[in-house]
């Protein structure tokens, strides 16, 4: 009875090499390990914010003689008098009708932004006899789905193609809408608005670098 219960004891401590034993899981079976997403990651971050940095041209190759296509934020912002008062903008200057549009539809909507848009057409009538200017309001005029999806880049859209046609320099306070014109071989004459200078000179402070 000895013999046959260390026989059974020393059976049940051996390992099992049947097929019935356990295995250890593939390497495709292994759970990978989560990737974070690169747009999260701080470097991701970090290349956006050079690429925003990237300078645009703040000065027209002339301001004298050329067409110049204004975009919707030069007129909202109030920097079109400043433009020709200031800084000697000269020669035809042509106001997209989708920028009119996208004004009025800010004006209508209660927004002080289309009001000063607005306002500031007003004072070009009276600028364009002081300094001989030309001005045209040219089409096209946009669809209601355009300035429902202005946002989106629609009625932005509309006025790049305007100066693209017109072979004219698209003066503009956009980032985004200057990168974009560029990237379609268009001239621009990038503009800051009135916070993006604040802003630049705010930080700037203390640094011997005010604009």
């Amino acid at each position: 009875m000895d013999n046959k219960r260390r026989g059974a004891q020393m059976n049940r401590s051996r390992p099992n090499h049947s097929g019935n034993h356990s295995r250890r899981p593939s390497s495709n079976q292994q759970r990978s390990p989560q990737r974070k997403s690169h747009s999260s990651s701080p470097a991701h971050a970090q290349k956006v914010a050079q690429k925003r940095r990237h300078p645009l041209s703040q000065r027209a190759q002339s301001t004298h003689g050329e067409a110049f296509v204004i975009d919707t934020s030069i007129i909202a912002g109030k920097r079109l008098t400043e433009l020709i008062t200031k800084r000697g903008m000269r020669g035809k200057i042509i106001i997209p009708d989708a920028s009119v549009a996208e004004l009025e539809n800010q004006a209508n909507k209660g927004h002080e932004v289309g009001f000063d848009g607005l306002d500031e057409l007003a004072k070009l009538h009276e600028l364009k006899n002081q300094f001989k200017l030309k001005v045209e309001f040219a089409p096209p005029r946009p669809s209601a789905h355009e300035i429902r999806f202005a946002k989106s880049g629609e009625i932005d859209a509309l006025i790049r193609s305007l100066a693209y046609g017109r072979s004219a320099t698209l003066v503009t306070s956009d980032f985004i809408q200057a990168k974009s014109a560029a990237a379609y071989g268009i001239r621009v004459w990038f503009v800051p608005s009135k916070q993006q200078q604040e802003k630049k000179s705010f930080f700037s402070f203390g640094k011997g670098s005010w604009t």
